[in-house]
This record gives structure tokens, C-alpha cells and sequence, in this order.
């Protein structure tokens, strides 16, 4: 991120620009994927154009996040990164898993692994971007709380301090918030996915005999 307000700016202008540009193209494969005959040609590369567009949406919304979280909010992309980025993919992997055959298992395992492997990228992810607001902003997640809620109660708190560095200071604590909630639904995902691989191994085993 660079330092100077002009440029962060047009940097985020810039941004913003891709991330509409993106997110055209991004539901333009969705919809592809959608309509896509099973076992033609063309599908491993739809998915991989679809899994380049998702990572791409990943950076720029992260870089617009970091830069200035009151243009993020404004623009909604916390709310778009998780959508498009996170939650439609597992989604996606969670409805192929109930669909999978019990004879089926290495197709079974590959998609397990695949859920897997975005769990723990999204998991990453948003612990390195708690970390990264908590270090910008010198926020103590143990008083950041007790600290909003009395500004709010005493506005003239804030009289000697910026109100604009407050107001950063609060949507911060806020998008963390978020941003924890968000670690819980993976937590959540993985308790759900252990107890799937469970029962997806006892069908195989009844089926096997």
C-alpha cells in the first residue's frame, strides 16, 4: 500500500475498476459452469478459468480492504468476498458431495480434499487479514469493544481526537468482527465435512458388501 493519498486513490480507483471487470467475467463462468455438459472437453478448462477469476477477486478485494475500509463498506466487498470468493465454492463442493455415489469414492475424495483445501485457505486468509488491521490500527481485540461503546455513549469523547481516525478505528473492530464470524462458519464447515466423510465411509463399507 503506498503512502500517499493521491495514489492510494487512484490505486483504488484502478481497483475497483477490475474488481467490476472481474466479477462481470466471474459470473459470466459461473453461469457457463452451470449450463456445462458433464464430461465434455471444455470443463477442466472452465474451471480453471473460474478458479483464476475467484483468486484474482481474492487479491483485489483484499488490496481495496487494506487501502480504505470506509470505500470498502461503501462498495460492499466485504459482503462480495465472501460471497464470491468463499462461501458459492464451498457451496458448490458441499451440494457435489450429497450427490456423490457411495461406489464412487476416489471422485468423493477428490472433491473432500478440494472443500478441504478452501477451508483452510480461507481460513488463512481471514486470520492474516484480522492480523494485518489489528497491526495497522493498534486495535486490542480485549478493548476495542468497551472503547467503541463508550464513544457512541459520550460522542464528546472524541472532541480531541480525529473524528475521521475514530471512525476508521470502528469500522475496523467492525470488519474484524466480521471477519471472526466468518472463521467460525469455517469452523463450522469442517465439523460438518468430518461428520459427511463419516457416513460417506460407512455407505461404502455397507455397499461393499
Amino acid at each position: 500500500m503506498t503512502t500517499n493519498v493521491s495514489e492510494d486513490r487512484k490505486t483504488l480507483k484502478e481497483l475497483l475498476t477490475d474488481a467490476s471487470e472481474l466479477e462481470r467475467e466471474f459470473l459470466k463462468k459461473q453461469e457457463q459452469q452451470k449450463k456445462r455438459v458433464k464430461g465434455t472437453e471444455n470443463n477442466a478448462d472452465l474451471d480453471d478459468d473460474t478458479e483464476f477469476l475467484r483468486n484474482s477477486l481474492k487479491d483485489v478485494y483484499e488490496d481495496i480492504l487494506l487501502i480504505d475500509l470506509k470505500t470498502a463498506n461503501e462498495n460492499y466487498i466485504e459482503e462480495k468476498l465472501w460471497r464470491n470468493v468463499f462461501y458459492s465454492h464451498m457451496e458448490e463442493l458441499r451440494q457435489k458431495l450429497r450427490k456423490v455415489k457411495p461406489e464412487k469414492a476416489i471422485e468423493y475424495q477428490a472433491t473432500y480434499l478440494e472443500l478441504c483445501r478452501y477451508l483452510d485457505l480461507g481460513t488463512g486468509f481471514y486470520h492474516t487479514i484480522v492480523d494485518n488491521l489489528k497491526i495497522r490500527e493498534n486495535i486490542d481485540l480485549d478493548r476495542i469493544g468497551i472503547e467503541v461503546f463508550k464513544n457512541n455513549v459520550n460522542p464528546s469523547a472524541t472532541a480531541s481526537r480525529s473524528v475521521s481516525k475514530y471512525r476508521r478505528r470502528e469500522l475496523t473492530a467492525e470488519y474484524i468482527q466480521r471477519c471472526l464470524i466468518h472463521l467460525g462458519d469455517f469452523a463450522r464447515y469442517r465439523e460438518t465435512l468430518l461428520v459427511k466423510l463419516q457416513g460417506f465411509i460407512v455407505r461404502t463399507v455397507i455397499v461393499g458388501f
